[in-house]
């Protein structure tokens, strides 16, 4: 009887443990070109994204879900949308919302299936630690070089990053930070960051990863990959992104 009991006890402890279980979150990033002259319909229309669409949203299992904006070249406007959900896929979930999205862009290259929006490739990805404390968003960009050798050479850098440059993006409060390269256009490739911020002064918290010698001397090996926006001067980096939609 004693062992019937506990035969009992473990498969219940099996059936919580697998309702329990929490699933895998993907992270995804979208690019797609937006000509100027929508850009004031586009802000309007995510800024009166009705809530049974935010509801579908979380239906689908959409945990985070950000929209931004940027100029790469002058009169060149695109939007980068970072999504996480943990469904097996949610693409035909909220196919009529990016239905609705669809007039207002157009695909980066004509070989694309007719999809407007492109995948990107994710190439660095840091966890971080958590806090309690809403994160602050952040949404960046910058050129990256077309050379197959300098890509490869990026993606290898960032599939093994050096611990010391890991644990000085953690001390500095940086958390669920994702890298995504891509092709905008024929041999035009960029970088577009995500990331949140937990500390409490992110401008005292960057110049302190700007002194880090370790930091400094990664950079050495990634800034030469990379490549300076027009809006950009020289000695600077990466352009900040408008968010034009979020899902909270």
């Amino acid at each position: 009887m004693k062992n019937v009991w506990n035969a009992m006890l473990l498969g219940l402890l099996l059936v919580v443990g697998c309702s329990l279980e929490t699933r895998p979150v993907h992270r995804k990033a979208y690019v797609a070109m937006i000509p100027s002259e929508n850009i004031t319909e586009c802000r309007k229309l995510y800024a009166d994204l009705q809530p049974e669409i935010t509801e579908q949203f979380r239906k689908c299992d959409i945990q985070n879900d950000v929209v931004y904006l940027a100029e790469v070249e002058k009169g060149e406007y695109y939007l980068f949308n970072y999504v996480e959900y943990t469904a097996d896929d949610f693409s035909q979930e909220i196919k009529p919302w990016l239905k609705s999205t669809e007039p207002l862009a157009k695909p980066l290259t004509a070989g694309d299936d007719g999809q407007v929006w492109s995948e990107w490739e994710e190439v660095f990805h840091l966890k971080g630690k958590d806090r309690d404390r809403t994160p602050v968003r952040h949404g960046w960009i910058i050129g990256m070089k077309s050379e197959l050798e300098a890509r490869i050479a990026y993606e290898q850098l960032h599939a093994a990053p050096w611990p010391g440059v890991v644990k000085m993006l953690e001390e500095c409060n940086i958390r669920n930070y994702s890298i995504y390269m891509g092709e905008l256009k024929k041999d035009k490739y960029l970088l577009f960051s995500y990331l949140e911020y937990v500390g409490d002064d992110f401008d005292a918290d960057m110049a302190k990863m700007g002194e880090d010698k370790v930091t400094q001397v990664w950079w050495t090996y990634t800034d030469p990959l990379q490549v300076r926006l027009p809006s950009r001067e020289e000695g600077q980096h990466w352009s900040t992104a408008e968010e034009v939609f979020s899902l909270e």
